[in-house]
């Protein structure tokens, strides 16, 4: 973990949104030519897959509103396939049971984000957990049924998003066997690495996602500032 320094706001550099010093510093920031960053106004997505629900964006947010429980994607594609990605989010808060970063070798084609395989970390308010996963590509998210856990974080890091706004980074790596990290930020604070895990289920990474799974209506807010890179 990073220590504070001179010109650090809680441990991050002022000129550091992201805190990228971090992955940078663990060997975790892909060298790749693909890179979006947002630091202020929020990103315009390159797909979305919004089911009943709603996509809007206000300033530094992009707000998905559930409708009668339904499920919601939006995201951004590289252009190519990559072995390696870090997706960085660095504000989540909302009052939607679930809210996911995904990682996908292909853009998803519905709102359960099926059509492509992923890995995923997700923060889950009902259940004050935050776990890695991997999703198949003829199932998707499914309300849950579709995801996979790979691994469990002590609830010991668990922020609850409907009060506090934390970030959170997913880093995925495919070749050698494929290595998968989840990170947490609370407010400006030090990234920290809570889980970590390996697995061969994806062979490239394509697309960056955000999903939400709202029991019955309810906000995931998705802020900036927004990092994604890869190669």
């Amino acid at each position: 973990m990073d220590t504070g320094r001179a010109g650090t706001i809680f441990g991050q550099s002022m000129g550091d949104m992201l805190g990228k010093a971090f992955f940078q510093k663990h060997g975790l920031m892909p060298k790749g030519d693909y890179r979006l960053e947002a630091l202020h106004a929020f990103p315009t997505p390159d797909f979305q897959n919004l089911g009943a629900g709603s996509y809007s964006t206000l300033k530094s947010w992009g707000i998905y509103t559930g409708s009668s429980s339904s499920r919601g994607n939006f995201g951004w594609n590289f252009g190519a396939n990559k072995t390696k990605a870090l997706f960085i989010l660095g504000h989540l808060q909302g009052t939607l049971n679930r809210q996911i970063l995904l990682l996908n070798d292909a853009e998803p084609n519905t709102n359960e984000a099926a059509g492509a395989k992923a890995f995923g970390l997700r923060s889950d308010l009902s259940a004050t957990l935050y776990d890695l996963g991997r999703i198949s590509s003829a199932d998707g998210w499914n309300n849950a049924a579709g995801w996979t856990q790979l691994a469990l974080a002590n609830s010991v890091h668990y922020a609850p998003l409907s009060t506090i706004p934390a970030g959170l980074a997913l880093y995925v790596d495919t070749s050698g066997g494929g290595v998968i990290k989840g990170f947490l930020r609370i407010g400006m604070d030090n990234w920290i690495e809570i889980l970590s895990t390996t697995s061969s289920h994806l062979s490239v990474v394509r697309c960056a996602t955000l999903l939400a799974s709202p029991s019955g209506s309810g906000l995931g807010i998705f802020a900036t500032p927004i990092g994604i890179y890869a190669e």
